[in-house]
């Protein structure tokens, strides 16, 4: 059992040594990874093209987010979390409301439930979420800037983070 597992050690090496990844059936370059993971992102937060809201400060957006009333042209903004985007999601915690998921959701459940409020609502699939931009003046939610460009019917508020993604 060992030999067979340094056997396994002692074959992988110099693939890992010559910058290829093993995968079961498939050798795929090390640095293609890296390349489709390290291009700049830009995450928009995003509503309505007819809504009245106009673009929030960033205590404005982190307040939504964390279950706090907040209006903009007298309009109550309705957050919306992409869950849709996974990735836009964690960008959006970690780089907008400086919070790791965990500490976010204890955090504005404890929010809301100390002070009142509504907890942002919950949207798992992209259609679903521009439906529900469209159909509601107040919601808002952030994706990144070149799905919401694609999007008819749908207006770019603010850009929240610039970066690459890891």
């Amino acid at each position: 059992m060992e030999r067979a597992a340094s056997l396994k050690t002692s074959l992988l090496l110099p693939l890992l040594m010559l910058g290829v990844l093993w995968v079961p059936a498939l050798l795929v370059p090390a640095h293609s990874f890296a390349q489709a993971s390290g291009a700049e992102r830009v995450l928009v937060l995003v509503a309505a093209a007819e809504s009245q809201i106009t673009a929030p400060t960033n205590e404005q957006v982190r307040n939504a987010w964390m279950g706090l009333p907040v209006k903009i042209n007298g309009q109550l903004l309705e957050p919306l979390r992409n869950l849709a985007e996974p990735m836009a999601d964690e960008v959006f915690l970690q780089k907008v409301m400086f919070m790791a998921r965990r500490r976010y959701e204890r955090n504005v459940i404890s929010q809301v439930f100390h002070f009142g409020g509504t907890l942002p609502r919950r949207v798992d699939e992209r259609d679903q979420l521009t439906i529900m931009l469209r159909n509601n003046p107040g919601a808002v939610t952030y994706l990144w800037a070149d799905e919401a460009k694609d999007m008819p019917g749908i207006k770019i508020l603010a850009e929240l983070w610039r970066g690459t993604v890891d």
